[in-house]
């Protein structure tokens, strides 16, 4: 279980308040215009917006933690479903703290599934408020793969490494060794026509 101070998970369609321990009213949902649409479609647009991030992660929000002042930010309570990158396992609730990304702190559906962009450790993950998730109500398991491969590290070729043979290696043969052969052919040549020469002068 998550160790957070939390609201009762409840969402309905109209938005409606909820109310947290002590009374502290918490909204259901307050995500700022444009934020979380990054398009989960574009493979170089998800790369791109996973820069710089521990962890990619497919995960459902199950308990928010109301914060003091409406400026403050509200801890997202989220169980992991399904790991990118990094090292979160399926199963493992993590604590989400969202940067400001308007007047509200970013708060998002409980009982919603998203995939979050996140730095830190499990305990206390940082995302940020406008870019840090997106929804993934419409992911399947076909897509997931696709994401998974697209974030996975391009592993480098191994190079080659020039290492001296065993045993040490012989010296390069001397220039004389390699012209012996080809200078002991053609001195054979030239003897042999020599010798067809005499023998044809003796014939006239």
């Amino acid at each position: 279980m998550l160790s957070l101070p939390v609201a009762a998970a409840t969402t309905t369609a109209a938005s409606a308040a909820t109310t947290g321990p002590g009374g502290t009213p918490v909204r259901t949902s307050s995500i700022p215009a444009a934020c979380g649409m990054l398009d989960l479609e574009d493979d170089d647009a998800v790369v791109a917006n996973a820069a710089d991030t521990d962890d990619v992660f497919i995960g459902r929000v199950v308990e928010l933690a109301p914060a003091g002042t409406p400026a403050e930010p509200i801890a997202h309570g989220v169980l992991v479903e399904d790991a990118l990158t990094g090292d979160l396992r399926p199963g493992e609730p993590v604590r989400i703290i969202f940067t400001a990304a308007g007047a509200e702190p970013t708060q998002l559906r409980v009982n919603q599934t998203y995939l979050f962009f996140t730095r830190g450790e499990a305990g206390a993950l940082q995302s940020d408020g406008c870019n840090g998730f997106a929804s993934a109500r419409l992911l399947d398991a076909t897509r997931v793969e696709e994401l998974r491969e697209a974030l996975a590290p391009v592993e480098e070729p191994p190079g080659v490494v020039l290492s001296e043979p065993e045993g040490g290696s012989d010296d390069p043969p001397e220039l004389g060794r390699l012209l012996a052969p080809g200078a002991a052919i053609t001195l054979i040549g030239v003897l042999g026509l020599v010798l067809i020469s005499r023998v044809g002068r003796q014939r006239r």
